[in-house]
C-alpha cells in the first residue's frame, strides 16, 4: 500500500475523530451551562418567592409593632411606619433596592433607624422580577395570587394604622366594636382569626408554587445530567477509538517504512563496504515507495554491470589491436633498416649494381607487403575505434539514464521525509487539542468549585446542587487524568515520528552519496572519451603515414627501374633512397611508440574496470 496515502488517510481519520471530540466537548460545555441556567433559576425563583414570603411576614410585624407602640413609643412608631412604607415602595418598584436585599434584616434597622443597606440602582417590582425568570403561567398565576392575598393583608393593615393615628373613615368604623378604642380595634384586627387566615391564603400559594416549581426545575436539571452524562462518554469513546488509530498508524509506519528503510541502509551499506561489487542486490519487493527504491537502485546496478562488462571487452580488443601494432612497427623497422643497408651497399658498389638492383626489388616487395598488411591492421584498428566510440555514447547515455534516476530516488527520498514531518505536525497538533481538553477540564473543575460554594451559601435547600457540583467536579479530574494519558501516548508517537525523521535523514545522505558516485562514473566516462578521441589522432596520424609509405613505394620501385638506364646518377639516387628509408624509419617509430602508447591506456583501463564485480 502508498505509504504516503496510508498516513494521509489514518492522520484523517484522527482530525475527524479530534473534531468531533470537539464538537462533543463544546456540547457538553454547553450543557454544563444550561445546568447552570437551571439552578440558577431554580435558586433565583426560590428567592423570589421567599421575599414575597419575608417581605409579607416584615410587613405585619412592622404593622403589629406600630399600633402597639403608637402611643407608648411615637417616635419609635414613625420609624415602624417609615420602614412599613419603604418596604412597600421596594417590593412595588417604586425606589431603589438595597443591595444584598434577601440578607436584610429590618428589626435592625428599625433599632438603628436607617436603612439596612446602601441603595442599589435597580429599581424594579418583586412581579417584575419573577416575570423575568420565564416561570410557567400556572407557576406565575400561584404567585399573583400570593400577592394579592398579601395586598389585601396590606389593606387590613393600613386600616389598623389610621385608626391609631386618627384617619378614621367607613372602612375603620365598620370594624369598630362598642366599647372599643380606635387602638383596641388596630389591635383587634391584627391579630385575630380573620387576620391569620388572609395571612394563610398567603403563604399557600407560595407553598405550591414551590412544589412545582422544585418538580420542573428538577426535571430540567435530571434531563441536562442525562446530556452530559451520554456526551461524556460519547467523548471518552471517541477518544478511547482515536488512540486505537494512533497505535495501529504507528504500529504500521513502523512495519512499513522503519523496518524496510534499516533493511534498505543495511544493505547500501554492504554494498559500499564490498567496493565495486555490482552482483549484489537489494531484492526488496514491495508495492510501495521503498519498493520503488530499491528496484530503481538495482536496475542501476545491472545498468552499471553491463556498461563495465562492455567497456572491459573494448578495452581488451584495443589492447589486442595496440600490440599487433606494435609488433608491425618492428616489423616495419627492420624492413626500413635492411633497406638503407641496400642503399648503403649500392653507394659502396656501384659495380654490382645489377645484383643490388635485384635485391632491393626483393626488399621493396616485402615493403610492399608488409605496407599492405598495415593497411589492413589499420582498416581494423579504425573499425575497433568507431565501435570504441559507438559504445562511448551508448555508455554516456546509460549514465545519464542513471544520473536521472539517480535524481528520481532523491525525489522519493524527499516525498518520504516530506510524509514524516506531516505525521509529525499531525501530532503536535493532536497535542494541541489535547491541552485545549485539559484547560476544559479545569474549567469545568472550577466551576463545580465555584457551584460547592454556592451550594453550601444556599444551606439546606442547596445540597442537592452540591451534590451535582460535586459530581462535576469529579468528571473534570476525570478528564484532567484522561488527557495526561493522551498527551504520554503523543510524547512517545512524537518520539517515533523523530527517529523515522533521522532515519530519512540518513537514507538522503546515502541517496546522495550515491549521487556522487554517479557523478564520478560520468567523470571517468568522461576521460575515456578523451583518451579514445587522443587514439582516433594517432590512428589518423598511422594513416598518413602509410600513405606516405605507400607513395615512397612507388617512388622506391621507379627509382630502381630506372636504375639501369641512369647509373650515372646512381650515387644521387642512392642518396634519396637513403634519406627517404630514414624518413620511413622516423614514421615507423612515431607508429611504435603511438602503439606503445595506446597499450598502456589500455592497460590502464583494464585495471579500473576489473575493480569492478559484474
Amino acid at each position: 500500500m502508498n505509504i504516503k496515502k496510508l498516513v494521509s488517510i489514518g492522520f484523517g481519520v484522527i482530525i475527524l475523530f479530534l473534531v468531533m471530540s470537539a464538537g462533543m466537548l463544546s456540547k457538553i460545555n454547553g450543557l454544563q451551562n444550561e445546568l447552570s441556567n437551571y439552578e440558577k433559576i431554580r435558586y433565583e425563583s426560590n428567592l423570589s418567592a421567599d421575599e414575597l414570603r419575608q417581605s409579607s411576614d416584615d410587613l405585619t410585624r412592622l404593622a403589629r409593632l406600630y399600633v402597639v407602640s403608637y402611643n407608648n413609643e411615637p417616635e419609635q412608631a414613625q420609624e415602624y411606619l417609615r420602614e412599613y412604607n419603604a418596604i412597600l415602595d421596594i417590593r412595588n418598584g417604586k425606589i431603589p433596592r438595597p443591595e444584598n436585599y434577601r440578607m436584610v434584616f429590618w428589626d435592625i434597622a428599625a433599632i438603628e433607624r436607617k436603612n439596612p443597606t446602601n441603595d442599589s440602582n435597580e429599581v424594579i417590582s418583586l412581579m417584575d422580577i419573577m416575570k423575568q425568570l420565564n416561570f410557567t403561567e400556572e407557576e406565575f398565576s400561584l404567585l399573583h395570587q400570593s400577592e394579592q392575598n398579601s395586598n389585601g393583608l396590606v389593606h387590613t393593615e393600613i386600616i389598623a394604622m389610621n385608626l391609631v393615628n386618627g384617619q378614621i373613615g367607613g372602612d375603620e368604623r365598620a370594624l369598630m366594636r362598642e366599647g372599643e378604642t380606635p387602638q383596641d380595634t388596630a389591635i383587634r384586627i391584627m391579630h385575630d382569626f380573620t387576620y391569620m387566615t388572609n395571612k394563610a391564603q398567603i403563604m399557600s400559594p407560595i407553598n405550591d408554587f414551590l412544589l412545582k416549581l422544585d418538580e420542573r426545575t428538577k426535571q430540567n436539571v435530571d434531563d441536562a445530567n442525562k446530556k452530559v452524562t451520554f456526551y461524556t462518554t460519547l467523548t471518552m469513546t471517541l477518544s478511547f477509538v482515536m488512540v486505537i488509530i494512533a497505535l495501529i498508524i504507528a504500529v504500521l509506519v513502523n512495519k512499513l517504512v522503519i523496518k524496510k528503510i534499516l533493511i534498505v541502509n543495511k544493505r547500501l551499506k554492504n554494498l559500499a563496504a564490498n567496493g565495486g561489487d555490482l552482483t549484489q542486490k537489494l531484492n526488496i519487493i514491495s508495492n510501495d515507495e521503498i519498493g520503488e527504491l530499491a528496484a530503481s537502485t538495482d536496475f542501476f546496478l545491472d545498468n552499471v554491470g553491463g556498461i563495465v562488462k562492455n567497456i572491459n571487452s573494448i578495452s581488451e580488443q584495443v589492447s589486442l589491436s595496440s600490440e599487433e601494432l606494435t609488433a608491425t612497427s618492428q616489423q616495419s623497422a627492420e624492413s626500413i633498416d635492411d633497406v638503407a643497408k641496400a642503399v648503403e651497399e649500392i653507394a659502396n658498389q656501384s659495380n654490382e649494381h645489377a645484383k643490388d638492383t635485384e635485391r632491393a626489388v626483393r626488399s621493396i616487395n616485402e615493403l610492399s607487403s608488409l605496407i599492405e598488411d598495415e593497411h589492413s591492421k589499420l582498416n581494423q584498428l579504425n573499425k575497433s575505434t568507431q565501435q570504441v566510440e559507438k559504445l562511448k555514447g551508448e555508455g554516456l547515455t546509460e549514465i545519464q539514464q542513471l544520473v536521472k534516476k539517480t535524481e528520481l530516488n532523491q525525489k522519493a527520498s524527499e516525498q518520504i521525509n516530506e510524509v514524516i514531518i506531516n505525521a509529525n505536525e499531525s501530532v503536535e497538533k493532536i497535542y494541541q487539542a489535547s491541552q485545549m481538553i485539559k484547560g476544559i477540564a479545569n474549567q469545568t473543575n472550577l466551576l463545580a468549585l465555584n457551584a460547592t460554594i454556592e451550594a453550601a451559601r444556599a444551606g439546606e435547600s442547596g445540597k442537592g446542587f452540591a451534590v451535582v457540583a460535586d459530581e462535576i467536579q469529579q468528571l473534570a479530574e476525570q478528564s484532567n487524568h484522561f488527557t495526561e494519558d493522551i498527551s504520554k501516548i503523543i510524547n512517545d508517537l512524537k518520539n517515533k515520528t523523530n527517529d523515522a525523521v533521522s532515519t530519512i535523514k540518513e537514507v538522503n545522505t546515502l541517496v546522495d552519496e550515491q549521487a556522487v558516485s554517479v557523478k564520478n562514473t560520468v567523470n571517468k566516462f568522461v576521460g575515456i572519451a578523451d583518451e579514445i578521441g587522443k587514439t582516433q589522432d594517432i590512428i589518423d596520424n598511422l594513416n598518413e603515414s602509410v600513405k606516405m609509405m605507400d607513395n615512397k613505394k612507388d617512388s622506391i620501385i621507379q627509382a630502381i627501374g630506372n636504375l639501369s638506364a641512369i647509373s650515372e646518377k646512381s650515387a644521387a639516387e642512392t642518396e634519396e633512397a637513403s634519406a627517404s628509408v630514414e624518413e620511413q624509419a622516423a614514421s615507423l617509430n612515431n607508429i611504435a611508440n603511438a602503439s606503445e602508447e595506446l597499450a598502456k591506456l589500455a592497460q590502464e583501463m583494464n585495471g579500473s574496470i576489473n575493480k569492478f564485480k559484474y
